[in-house]
């Protein structure tokens, strides 16, 4: 499959949970993509494509995303995203918790029960420290 292909494959998966599989707003969404993709409307002026080498994609989307707004919002978001390894390294790390090389008992363990007990591990010290916040600041925050 060839590259962009993939991308618009994880696009539209993407958008379809952002808005919800089959929802008015992920139409709009999606029609908005088909016209980005295909150089249409603001995105054939050569100064607007030329901003995209020149500037982080998120400033750009907010400059020049206002005529496709449905694809803007979920574009804003996803670039939102923290891109790094940290969350890899933490669940390796887990990991390395369960199976140590030293306990020949848990060198033992079948590898999706392995998994399995990583992913037990990593949420129950979430759950920890979400339950250790006070959300209430949050809640009062957000009514407002």
């Amino acid at each position: 499959m060839e590259a962009n292909a993939e991308v618009s494959v994880d696009v539209v998966k993407y958008i379809s949970i952002y808005y919800g599989k089959g929802s008015e707003k992920a139409a709009k969404c999606l029609a908005q993509y088909a016209t980005f993709r295909s150089v249409q409307g603001i995105f054939t002026d050569e100064s607007v494509r030329a901003c995209a080498a020149h500037m982080p994609a998120y400033e750009w989307w907010a400059s020049w995303g206002g005529t496709l707004p449905e694809l803007r919002e979920v574009t804003m978001r996803a670039l939102a995203q923290p891109v790094g390894g940290v969350a890899g390294e933490r669940n390796w790390s887990s990991y390395g918790f369960i199976v140590h090389k030293r306990s020949a008992r848990r060198n033992r363990l079948a590898v999706d029960r392995a998994r399995k007990l990583v992913y037990v591990h990593f949420n129950v010290r979430l759950l920890r420290k979400v339950s250790a916040v006070d959300l209430s600041f949050r809640v009062f925050c957000v009514g407002r």
